[in-house]
């Protein structure tokens, strides 16, 4: 099933920004011109999920936010700033563990910045 133009353009959005929230990838599309409402954006956003081609982090706070899956990566937070920047995996993950098939995972390492850290 073709992308609907909502859905094209979450995904050019995340393709340029790599994280966003909801909210943000609403305000980006308003910036844009286009309309559409929460709603909409929403289940876009549940559609891309369900077909495989995004991923939904809870990073910081209560804020969600979504990115592509492309590449596999993992996440570094800064808890003092929120700064988020994205690293090489860190772990090599076997695909069987006690009977288990690994198809994916999502690692997420919290602690400062080097700016923090100052």
């Amino acid at each position: 099933m073709p992308h609907t133009p909502i859905s094209q353009n979450i995904v050019s959005l995340l393709q340029q920004h790599h994280l966003l929230t909801a909210p943000q990838l609403l305000d980006k599309i308003h910036a844009q011109g286009q309309h559409a409402n929460k709603t909409t954006v929403y289940r876009a956003l549940d559609k891309l999920l369900a077909k495989g081609e995004l991923c939904k982090h809870n990073l910081l706070a209560n804020d969600i936010v979504y990115e592509l899956r492309g590449h596999h990566h993992d996440h570094l937070v800064c808890e003092n700033c929120g700064l988020i920047k994205v690293v090489s995996c860190q772990l090599d993950t076997p695909s069987l563990i006690e009977g288990f098939t690994i198809t994916h995972h999502h690692v997420t390492f919290f602690g400062r910045c080097t700016d923090c850290q100052s």
